[in-house]
């Protein structure tokens, strides 16, 4: 797993929960929503963190005192944390359980926190159950939700709870959580600019041959795609051996970073974009970007995948004609 907590403390919502505690002025609930499943357990914990720990710097909790790495390790007697194991479910008689913890004094220090990984996990019944705690809780108790999306949660706990929005990344901001880890730096790129915005979606295409392979292919239809002959050819090759949606999305990032090239800015991957904008101009490339766009959306409602391709490709070339005249 990456340690997240460096790019947690960019976060302007971490900066608001902190700027919650230095006032004393903590909720006693948030929700933290996160397009990224795999590291919401993790940027649970680090808000967790700032709430207890002790030796706070100057950009937020520590990481090295005794409660934040007891936290870290999911150790510290007065943190409880549900699932207890990862992929696991949360039931009505676990939130039973948290109710009744909740109203004991802490171990350790002076106040407690209970993190719910993700309310997806929970059954509505659930949730309903933990309606009066959200409402009314006990004096020092912290209850911290996590979700992927606002509509797994039910409307009367969402009414209940502070939301904090962590938005996808940048791709710098990715590049330097994952450097450390992912040592191959062109690779690493790649899986930058082609992810969601999230750590575990950049991690995952990081380790992801087949990806790679995809992004290959996408390049050589760029450098290759010259005339009409071209698009048969190079559509059945897409559908026969990748991804249509990955293969469309690598074909979005190039097309993105051929205009930052032909308008003087500085493309995020270390391809020649001289030879890769080779044939275009701005406008074009532009209008390229805008068909790939409508691919993608056309995707989802268009089941011949095949004459997708076709088609995007011939108005690729379609706008290299014309604003080649223009």
């Amino acid at each position: 797993m990456i340690d997240v907590k460096k790019i947690i403390k960019t976060t302007e919502c971490f900066r608001i929960f902190s700027a919650d505690k230095a006032r004393g002025r903590l909720s006693h609930a948030y929700l933290l929503l996160t397009p990224d499943p795999v590291y919401l357990r993790e940027y649970l914990k680090a808000f967790a963190e700032e709430i207890f720990c002790t030796e706070e710097a100057a950009d937020g909790f520590c990481g090295k005192c005794r409660q934040c790495k007891l936290i870290g390790k999911e150790n510290f007697t007065d943190v409880k944390i549900y699932p207890e194991k990862v992929g696991g479910k949360i039931s009505a008689d676990d939130i039973t359980a948290l109710i009744e913890d909740s109203s004991l004094k802490p171990y350790e220090a002076d106040k407690k926190a209970y993190i719910i990984t993700d309310v997806s996990l929970m059954t509505a019944a659930a949730q309903n159950k933990l309606l009066k705690t959200l409402e009314e809780p006990p004096e020092g108790v912290y209850i911290l939700l996590g979700a992927t999306s606002e509509y797994s949660v039910l409307p009367t706990v969402r009414s209940r709870v502070n939301t904090l929005t962590l938005p996808p990344f940048t791709e710098k901001a990715l590049l330097d959580a994952l450097k450390e880890t992912c040592p191959d730096e062109t690779r690493l790129k790649t899986a930058c600019i082609n992810c969601d915005g999230t750590v575990g979606d950049a991690e995952k295409l990081y380790g992801d041959d087949e990806f790679y392979k995809v992004v290959t292919l996408a390049e050589n239809t760029v450098l290759n795609l010259k005339n009409s002959k071209d698009v048969l050819s190079m559509a059945n090759s897409a559908v026969n051996s990748a991804d249509i949606s990955e293969y469309l999305s690598a074909l979005s990032v190039i097309y993105r970073d051929m205009a930052a090239y032909l308008s003087g800015g500085k493309p995020f991957s270390d391809r020649d974009y001289k030879k890769f904008t080779e044939g275009y101009n701005l406008a074009s490339v532009i209008y390229a970007s805008d068909k790939i766009t409508e691919a993608i959306k056309r995707k989802y409602f268009n089941n011949n995948e095949t004459m997708l391709i076709e088609r995007t490709l011939l108005s690729i070339l379609e706008g290299r004609y014309i604003w080649k005249k223009s």
